[in-house]
């Protein structure tokens, strides 16, 4: 750590800025969703495996530090640092391939923030487990870009898989149970309307059947 404060890009400031960056995103993130989370989340059906409401939120503060610090450990240590303006097509190359690695980094937070709105916010859990699984795909594309840069950035990010690969199958399985074939298209209704099958709907219906009418 004391490697990358000494770079010339490294301090303090700029370490609590990149650690900020995905701390905060990830509580705003929360922030607007947990109405649903206290909700609608609820009534879906979820695997016996499904962790307690309350492990989110250590988790993911824990996995945001990692990633943020790992981001930072990469702007301190660039591939390429030109002591001026790229002069040559190749010098360019370079400098665009040594901002690759922050810029998979930007995508897959960027993801990472869109998945809660769409699975909490809009209740749209096979949109969401679209958008995890291009989420998982970018991380590992983020985490080799880093292990190419610094090793060590690399290594803070495993954990980061291990969660998302988790939530992915957690994702997977609450869709299945919930709106996957052979379930009623009652359930679907869950994505939109919160608890399905409410009393006053199904009292409607059997005022409208035709054996209630003779």
């Amino acid at each position: 750590m004391s490697s990358v404060l000494s770079s010339p890009r490294g301090s303090w400031g700029t370490m609590f800025a990149f650690v900020s960056l995905p701390v905060l995103g990830g509580f705003a993130s929360a922030f607007i969703t947990r109405d649903a989370v206290k909700g609608w989340y609820k009534t879906l059906s979820k695997p016996s495996w499904t962790p307690p409401n309350w492990l989110f939120g250590p988790a993911w503060t824990t996995l945001y530090t990692l990633m943020g610090v790992s981001s930072y450990i990469i702007y301190t240590t660039p591939t390429y640092t030109p002591a001026a303006l790229p002069s040559t097509a190749s010098d360019a190359l370079a400098l665009v391939k040594s901002a690759e690695p922050l810029a998979l980094y930007a995508l897959q937070l960027s993801l990472n923030f869109a998945w809660s709105p769409i699975m909490f916010g809009a209740k749209k859990v096979g949109a969401a487990g679209i958008t995890i699984a291009a989420l998982w795909t970018a991380i590992i594309a983020t985490t080799r870009a880093f292990w190419k840069v610094n090793p060590t950035a690399g290594k803070l990010m495993l954990p980061y898989i291990a969660w998302v690969s988790y939530a992915s199958a957690l994702n997977g399985a609450i869709w299945w149970l919930n709106y996957g074939p052979g379930k009623p298209a009652r359930n679907r209704k869950r994505s939109a309307d919160g608890p399905v099958g409410g009393e006053p709907e199904r009292a409607r219906a059997r005022l409208l059947s035709p054996e209630r009418k003779e």
